[in-house]
């Protein structure tokens, strides 16, 4: 039999097909599903509150005016507004001719409406790691204050959207916004941030002392810096802006008393708060803040910091270092379930009363504020501590060796320890109590070189005692030119925060003046007719201590009438 070879007809490879590229379309095609999964999941989770729990928080409205201040809720009909009345997302306020109106926020913030203003309050919510409020102004103008950053817990942001323009506002602002416009008394950090819908321009910053007016959102160039300029006096003493403030304080004081009167929380049964009360007033530097808790509660948060908890009594305590250089502070306690959900919440605002001890006395080589010679390469200063004084500080060091009973200090000045030195040296002697609280301190001059060993100069007058006319004795009528004054410098405005021990405070006048007063001092350095004028504020002439200090400006004409008038305010953190 006859076996014939069977034949493949047809293509096949002379080699085994490699599995490679398969295994890589598998691999490209997995990862590509994973990124659309974390995609899509991202945005279900980030729309529904998981892993950054949200809460819709209320917005409490004040109403204020002749005419009606209408609302619509939840987009159903504009209805008449009642005081106090709660509004939450979606809600919309409109004020008519004669009318304001005031929006209290969950983060502290207060919003009042000008008149024939239009405002939706497009989103208010709170979140475990992030809050967001969010406003649409669509008609008028609106002004808005927001708390200092240490106010609130967590990350916040807060956004104003007008039918041409966005801002974006940081802690501590004031400011009047319309579409166009942005007047900023203060910001935090650069300023608010604003970007122009119609525009490819990037978004700019507008910053404390300043104001931004662009015309139109048509021709407006490539650069809106240019739009950009300092606050003028009319903008400072805007009505709106001086109302707002006046508003502020009957508002936050009512919300205080109510805060007050329902015990911080009880509300519910998560949390009541015990220490400190209220609008507590305290004169140390740190405060403890304690309370109960109910079922259900898994933690309790003071500001950023966990309170530490006793489960079988339900209590909780933790103790607070007040900042330095604040007068008022707020504390806000949470309380949080297991997924770390606020359950209630309350706030609390304390004072913290600066009552810095008596300065030291020098005694010996010489008397505080003289000036002494000497050709001695050492020598020990001495004086006297005030009661109440836990340390002595001699040119910002700390004397190891002071004892407060003794009521008494000494330190050695030696150029072989390199603390006294050839020609002047001055030597600021401060007494600290157990608040840390610094005295104004007492100063030395000591010369070491030639010439006649003894007190050379006694004490000056600081510059801000006065040294002509007693200022009760001159007229004391309205301003006659008011707007007229100005302060350009350290910050424009009214109000600055320091941390340097001297500073120049300057600003501007008008032709007519012929004197320049502060805190009843008449500047010497001032001549008739200029219209700019500066001070200085220092420590070590007594004229700027520690916290809040209040310079009144006062500029006359030569019948030495008043013609301008003003408060700056500045606090010192050293």
């Amino acid at each position: 039999m006859l076996f014939h070879a069977r034949h493949r007809r047809g293509t096949y490879p002379l080699a085994a097909t490699s599995a490679y590229p398969v295994l890589l379309k598998w691999v490209l095609a997995a990862v590509l599903a994973l990124i659309v999964l974390y995609v899509v999941g991202s945005f279900v989770l980030r729309v529904f509150g998981v892993g950054n729990p949200i809460r819709h928080e209320k917005v409490t409205l004040h109403v204020e005016g002749r005419d009606a201040v209408s609302v619509s809720l939840d987009g159903g009909d504009i209805q008449r507004a009642q005081d106090g009345m709660k509004l939450y997302p979606g809600d919309r306020v409109t004020t008519g001719a004669n009318t304001h109106a005031t929006l209290l926020f969950f983060d502290g913030s207060m919003v009042r409406l000008d008149q024939k203003t239009d405002l939706t309050v497009a989103k208010s919510a709170f979140g475990s790691r992030q809050s967001e409020l969010e406003l649409e102004l669509q008609q008028g103008k609106m002004w808005v204050a927001t708390p200092p950053k240490k106010s609130f817990t967590g990350a916040i942001v807060r956004t104003v959207r007008t039918p041409m323009t966005t801002f974006a506002l940081p802690a501590e602002t004031e400011a009047v916004l319309s579409a166009l416009e942005a007047y900023v008394y203060s910001a935090d950090g650069s300023g608010i941030e604003v970007e122009v819908l119609s525009s490819d321009l990037d978004s700019i910053f507008i910053g404390e002392g300043q104001k931004w007016i662009l015309p139109s959102t048509e021709d407006i160039g490539n650069d809106l810096y240019a739009y950009r300029s300092p606050l003028d006096p009319g903008a400072i003493r805007m009505p709106l802006v001086e109302e707002s403030r006046v508003r502020r304080t009957i508002v936050t004081k009512q919300a205080s008393q109510t805060a007050a009167a329902t015990d911080g929380g009880v509300e519910g049964g998560f949390l009541r708060v015990r220490s400190p009360a209220n609008a507590a007033k305290l004169t140390s530097g740190t405060v403890k803040v304690e309370g109960s808790f109910g079922e259900g509660v898994a933690s309790i948060k003071v500001n950023e910091y966990f309170a530490v908890l006793d489960a079988e009594k339900k209590t909780f305590s933790q103790e607070l270092a007040l900042p330095t250089g604040t007068e008022s502070f707020d504390i806000r306690i949470a309380a949080l379930d297991s997924a770390g959900e606020i359950l209630e919440e309350v706030l609390r605002n304390v004072t913290r009363e600066f009552k810095a001890p008596d300065a030291p006395t020098i005694t010996s080589p010489a008397k505080q504020g003289q000036t002494y010679r000497t050709q001695t390469q050492e020598f020990v200063l001495r004086g006297g501590s005030p009661a109440g004084a836990v340390g002595i500080i001699v040119n910002d060091y700390r004397l190891q060796l002071f004892s407060p009973s003794k009521g008494e200090w000494s330190y050695l000045a030696s150029t072989r320890l390199g603390n006294f030195i050839q020609g002047e040296n001055i030597f600021s002697v401060v007494a600290i109590d157990d608040a840390g609280n610094k005295s104004e301190p007492a100063v030395l001059k000591i010369i070491l070189g030639e010439g006649t060993e003894g007190v050379i100069a006694e004490g000056q007058a600081s510059s801000a005692a006065p040294v002509t006319e007693t200022p009760a004795e001159l007229p004391n009528n309205a301003p006659l030119k008011p707007g007229s004054l100005v302060v350009t410098g350290p910050t424009a405005g009214t109000a600055h925060t320091a941390t340097g021990s001297e500073f120049l405070i300057e600003g501007t006048t008008i032709p007519e003046t012929a004197s320049v007063w502060v805190n009843d001092y008449e500047l010497q350095l001032y001549v008739d007719g200029k219209t700019f004028w500066n001070y200085i504020a220092n420590t070590e002439y007594g004229n700027l201590k520690r916290g809040k200090n209040v310079y009144v400006i006062v500029t006359r004409n030569a019948r030495n009438e008043i013609l301008d008038k003003l408060e700056y305010t500045v606090t010192y953190n050293p």
